[in-house]
């Protein structure tokens, strides 16, 4: 098709579109002053490139020796789109979870009644669960054991940030994909003060908790101190954000 083999009379280039087209539907003519409707060379050039760009979009090379092209490229058009791969992530905006999906809270669940979870559970890792539950936090990334022989519960990823894994980028070294971190704190505010003080003297210590109140202070021929505090306000940090369903595909 995409040679384009016509009998005879063919030309390299395109024919025009007739400026003055026949418009209406075609006819038999009278057989005396009307004569029958002729499709015309630009009609034929017409439903001919039509066809052939369906069949090239749908990502098919043209063939004269395949002659249902056209009806494969529409099949191929209009079929479903392939369904998520068991595992993976969906994010709804709402609390309706569509079918095939399970919310990431760290339920039991069946083993048999989700077999293709459960094998996708065992390949990407699980953990026992009595290790699980001593630390809900630091294993919510992580499918647990259950019951050890027919159920298995899920991640749990319920009001937690979600961070790329390294994956040998060499930022965040040493994680592994499912694995959990703490909050951390790295900007404490400063309160800068000046003055002179009789005891107000000590030490800044990076492991300050939060709320914690630290002196630095330094020498002035005045015999003062000028000294700065710092305020270690860490107890949440956290930056604006919006809050959906993380879900499971089973």
């Amino acid at each position: 098709m995409d040679s384009k083999n016509w009998l005879k009379g063919a030309s390299l280039t395109p024919p025009d579109k007739p400026e003055a087209p026949s418009v209406g539907h075609p006819t038999d003519g009278d057989g005396l002053s009307v004569p029958p409707t002729t499709p015309g060379a630009f009609w034929f050039y017409k439903v001919s490139e039509e066809l052939n760009n369906v069949i090239i979009q749908a990502g098919l090379t043209p063939n004269d020796d395949d002659l249902d092209q056209f009806w494969q490229a529409i099949q191929s058009i209009i079929a479903p789109p392939p369904s998520a791969p068991t595992g993976s992530l969906l994010i709804m905006d709402g609390g309706v979870v569509p079918a095939g999906y399970l919310k990431r809270n760290g339920a039991e669940i069946s083993r048999t009644a989700y077999a293709d979870l459960w094998a996708h559970a065992q390949s990407v890792g699980v953990v026992s669960q009595a290790t699980k539950d001593g630390d809900p936090e630091q294993y919510a990334g992580q499918y647990g054991d259950g019951d050890g022989s027919t159920t298995f519960t899920l991640t749990d990823w319920r009001a937690e940030f979600l961070m790329g894994a390294d994956d040998g980028r060499g930022i965040d070294v040493g994680r592994v994909v499912g694995s959990w971190q703490s909050q951390r704190t790295n900007r404490p505010g400063l309160d800068m003060q000046t003055g002179s003080t009789a005891g107000d003297t000590g030490t800044i210590y990076a492991n300050g908790e939060a709320g914690e109140s630290r002196w630095l202070t330094s020498g002035r021929q005045d015999g003062g101190n000028r000294f700065m505090r710092v305020m270690l306000d860490g107890s949440k940090t956290q930056p604006r954000n919006i809050a959906p369903l993380f879900l499971v595909k089973f």
